[in-house]
């Protein structure tokens, strides 16, 4: 899991064009002069976890709006996240979550599948990303 804003360079791009990995898009990256950026892509995914595929109530802090009623989730450093498999409508090995979690400024975080985790750490890419394990439950 992640927070928002991932950027890389052509090669890993083309390194996943290569490969299996479904979901993961790359977006251009403009400077302030509205010049697109050479050799910079945000890395980006269409594919929204749906809040229900994630069950709550393990540890996570709840914080609610005051003005708006938003719910917020805060997750600790020990708090893991907790997914259910079988309410994500389709594959992908790239998810991101809507932007409920963190404190005032919500994020969204990104859900990456074994198969990401593996293509990352076998063409040492991890430059800095920091992978937590998730909670698959069954229901």
């Amino acid at each position: 899991t992640g927070w928002q804003d991932l950027y890389t360079k052509n090669i890993v791009r083309e390194l996943v064009a290569k490969s299996d990995l479904q979901g993961v898009r790359f977006e251009p990256v403009y400077g302030k002069s509205g010049q697109q950026k050479q050799n910079i892509f945000q890395v980006t995914s269409s594919n929204i976890l749906p809040k229900d595929a994630i069950q709550f109530g393990h540890g996570e802090r709840t914080i609610v709006c005051e003005d708006c009623g938003y719910t917020q989730y805060f997750l600790s450093g020990h708090d893991q996240l907790h997914i259910i498999p079988s309410k994500i409508p389709i594959k992908s090995d790239l998810y991101v979550t809507d932007f409920i979690f963190g404190e005032g400024l919500a994020h969204p975080l990104f859900i990456v599948s074994q198969a990401f985790y593996t293509f990352v750490k076998d063409n040492h890419l991890s430059f800095g990303l920091i992978f937590e394990p998730i909670v698959e439950v069954n229901l």
